[in-house]
């Protein structure tokens, strides 16, 4: 049983490019590749990239909206009860008055995690009943549709914008689709009962490939490494 998980492999090939270029024509800011970036806006809010984050900007004397084209971004919005803070994605619309939240844009499904305050959370072009999250509850939103609030641990689900990646028992493929997102190239498990072994740590995601030799030696795969 071991030395099959043994025989398993993590294959690390070639690096990709960051964002496609539709993204990048349409982002006022983005990040590259394992980068986070914090932006003053023009409101003087902040907003704090996570790693191929991309977004763009339209503020003006009567609304602030944002258009999170791909990534994750951390948003502290400065009070201005006369302009609405609004964060659209794909799936959904957040809308805050003075607040610290997270968005995430996955692939066909959003999240928001509610650091301080209060938002409103409906579904993308303002279909459907909007949902309250508070502070320490993040919600997810797909397909049209808005789930129900639930908590989370605040220092777990944020650890990002510390460089960190924190997990407690997850699928070891669950936690390589993580660091995925922030190694500059491909990696492949070819063994997807390995992808089942759960694993729990805190991981520098600030040196992705120093989390794979890690993981490598905690759990029993081969790791074999390839340049283009």
């Amino acid at each position: 049983y071991a030395a099959a998980f043994a025989a398993s492999v993590v294959l690390l090939v070639m690096a990709a490019l960051y964002l496609d270029v539709a993204t990048r024509v349409q982002a006022d800011y983005l990040t590259a590749v394992g980068e986070r970036r914090q932006i003053e806006l023009p409101d003087h809010s902040l907003m704090t990239l996570n790693t191929q984050s991309a977004v763009a900007l339209s503020f003006d004397g009567t609304a602030r909206h944002i258009r999170l084209l791909k990534g994750e971004a951390l948003f502290h919005v400065r009070h201005d009860p006369g302009r609405p803070f609004v964060v659209e994605t794909a799936q959904s619309a957040t809308r805050a008055v003075g607040t610290a939240f997270v968005v995430r844009a996955d692939a066909g499904r959003d999240q928001v995690t509610v650091l301080e305050g209060i938002v409103e959370v409906g579904a993308a072009g303002g279909a459907g009943a909007q949902a309250r999250v508070s502070a320490g509850s993040q919600i997810q939103a797909e397909a049209g549709r808005v789930g129900q609030p639930h908590a989370v641990d605040l220092p777990t689900a944020s650890a990002w914008v510390r460089g960190r990646l924190v997990v407690d028992g997850l699928p070891l493929a669950q936690v390589l689709a993580e660091v995925r997102r922030y190694y500059p190239g491909t990696i492949v498990l070819w063994n997807p009962r390995v992808g089942e072994i759960h694993v729990t740590g805190t991981y520098d995601m600030d040196n992705p490939s120093n989390v794979l030799s890690l993981l490598a030696k905690t759990v029993p795969v081969h790791m074999i490494g390839f340049s283009d």
